[in-house]
């Protein structure tokens, strides 16, 4: 059984915050976009007076406050989120002339944004169906019974336009999908949200990448990476680096890539990463043998030790970066794909997922479309709920199960998205904390 993921989805954060007075609300949203604030925020909460004389005494009534409206709220929020699975469930079940009755009847900020992360995931292998879910959310959150915050209706249709864009891109009707987009901008300026600028980004690189504009793709995952960020939300970022870096590395400049890198391995070390700093330890190694750095690269293998996690898990990623280094990838690729399929076999989820997206590693670095096609079964069968992993994890996984099987889609992000789920949900503090085994 696993626990509730303690952290609110951006639809559920900005309904807390409509809970608060006015004036304290703007002082959380002051916090939370405020460096300086943060930084004094963190000195008092570990006990050390304030230094910085801008912070700001009436944000710790806020905070206060805004727990107690998050501890109100929280069982309508949780009977809320409930609801809107068991819908996105029934909708699965109808046809797609019978969903407007369904959006009828419930247009809850919760089932909305629910059904959009689904339009999202399904518009790489099905884009009409995913234009038609995103339609159906605009359509939704505009009517005047719904229930919600104006911020919220405006937020609920960028995000919708943004889907609709992808899917458009997705059938290669740029023109179309050029103007879904520019939707979605208009829509930022009523709703000034990093993460939903961030993924809008995203969707925009990935469709100037299939047109082989790749400086423009470039400028956009650059500013998605400051997005995230600034945001907070450091596996994001560390996505947005590492597929910033992939794409120096299509234009030659390889130098670039190493930055990237290396500072995303530095993101990812500093938050407890540790699955997927071990990924990006595999693409700087790789990139550095490029580069002839011979040396370099093997100072970078040894510290990618799965502490957090399990020791064959660990033994396993350090003997694939060694072999790395020295150039053994065949001896390696055969050992993580033994691994892979005999721990799936015997049931393990958790080590079957961390060779698997080991094994996906060295095929994206080298170009093998058809060895990520062949992976591409395996990864549907560990987002299974039967192998024990967390709900978000299989979801990143389900997620990079349609990018291979479509051979669409930022694979390589997707591949980060999925190494960092398993840390935050299968490490220490995660879902699964009990059954984890220190070195």
């Amino acid at each position: 059984m696993t626990s509730p993921d303690p952290h609110l989805n951006t639809v559920e954060l900005r309904l807390c915050l409509e809970a608060l007075p006015p004036r304290e609300r703007q002082l959380v949203e002051h916090l939370l976009g405020c460096l300086s604030c943060r930084t004094a925020l963190e000195r008092q909460l570990g006990r050390t007076p304030p230094e910085d004389s801008r912070y700001d005494p009436a944000i710790s009534r806020a905070i206060e406050r805004a727990a107690d409206a998050t501890r109100r709220e929280e069982p309508r929020v949780a009977e809320e989120r409930a609801a809107a699975h068991r819908l996105l469930d029934e909708l699965w079940t109808l046809r797609p002339d019978h969903w407007p009755a369904l959006f009828l009847r419930s247009p809850s900020p919760a089932f909305l944004l629910l059904v959009l992360d689904a339009a999202a995931r399904v518009a790489p292998r099905d884009p009409n169906t995913a234009e038609t879910l995103a339609r159906q959310v605009r359509a939704a959150s505009q009517r005047p019974e719904a229930a919600m915050p104006e911020i919220l209706r405006a937020e609920l249709k960028v995000r919708a336009w943004a889907v609709a864009g992808r899917a458009r891109a997705q059938r290669r009707e740029w023109v179309a999908a050029d103007a879904a987009y520019e939707e979605a901008s208009r829509g930022l300026a009523e709703v000034p949200n990093l993460d939903v600028e961030a993924e809008l980004c995203r969707f925009l690189a990935a469709g100037f990448v299939a047109r082989d504009r790749l400086t423009e793709a470039a400028a956009l995952l650059g500013r998605a990476a400051l997005l995230a960020g600034a945001a907070g939300q450091v596996q994001a970022e560390i996505g947005d680096l590492g597929e910033l870096a992939w794409l120096c590395s299509r234009r030659g400049d390889l130098d670039q890539a190493v930055g990237l890198l290396a500072r995303a391995l530095l993101r990812a070390d500093d938050a407890g990463l540790e699955v997927a700093a071990a990924s990006l330890r595999l693409r700087l190694v790789w990139t550095l043998r490029q580069l002839g750095e011979i040396q370099d690269a093997v100072k970078v293998a040894p510290a990618s030790i799965v502490s957090a996690l399990r020791a064959d898990a660990a033994r396993l990623l350090i003997t694939a970066l060694d072999r790395a280094c020295r150039g053994e990838t065949s001896a390696a690729q055969r050992d993580l794909e033994a691994t892979a399929y005999s721990a799936l076999i015997e049931g393990d989820g958790l080590l079957a997922a961390i060779a698997a997206l080991t094994l996906l590693n060295f095929y994206v670095l080298e170009d093998r479309g058809d060895k990520l096609r062949e992976l591409a079964a395996a990864i549907g069968l560990l987002a299974e709920p039967q192998n024990g992993l967390a709900a978000e994890t299989r979801a990143a996984l389900a997620a990079l199960n349609v990018a291979l099987q479509s051979d669409t889609g930022s694979v390589g992000a997707l591949l980060l998205a999925a190494a960092a789920a398993l840390d935050r949900h299968e490490g220490p503090g995660g879902d699964d904390a009990s059954d984890v085994q220190s070195l």
